[in-house]
């Protein structure tokens, strides 16, 4: 395993900006958004190389004594718009494609993989609009959870492979 840890982004249109927050404790690797390079991962034996994931996964298929469960992502989407209790749930629900975009494999049992949304209600705005923003900037703050952190524990970080 390797470390990373928490991040954040945002972005403005205007008046309304769309934030997220981010704890990231995968079981899957973490990919670069913008060039789809592994960013953090199973490393390889010796601790050298990023292995993947997805590569020891047909070698643990019968072994479910051997597949770690303490994973979990947990993010936070926070906007300045107008939001009802079921927009922001739907824009939770939006959020973890973002986690889909970068995290792989993410949503599997082993992982808590959760997002949450909160809207201050300063201005109004389209909660399908916001969605899909959470979306990318969800995926922009895990990217800067596993880029911002260093290492510890004798885990190693992402700057370590790069």
């Amino acid at each position: 395993m390797m470390k990373s840890g928490l991040g954040s982004y945002s972005v403005r249109f205007g008046e309304l900006i769309i934030g997220a927050v981010v704890v990231v404790n995968a079981l899957g690797d973490v990919y670069d958004i913008e060039t789809g390079n592994i960013l953090a991962g199973l490393q390889n034996e010796d601790g050298t190389a990023i292995q993947g994931t997805i590569s020891v996964l047909p070698d643990r298929l019968y072994d479910a004594n051997d597949f770690y469960n303490e994973n979990t992502t947990l993010g936070c989407v926070i906007t300045n718009a107008q939001i009802s209790n079921s927009e922001a749930t739907k824009i939770s629900a939006i959020s973890q494609n973002g986690l889909a975009k970068v995290i792989w494999p993410v949503h599997t049992s082993a992982d808590g993989d959760a997002i949450f949304t909160m809207g201050t209600g300063t201005i109004k705005a389209d909660a399908n609009l916001i969605g899909p923003v959470a979306s990318e900037v969800m995926a922009k703050a895990v990217n800067n959870a596993v880029r911002k952190t260093g290492p510890a524990y004798n885990l190693h970080c992402a700057g370590d492979f790069q």
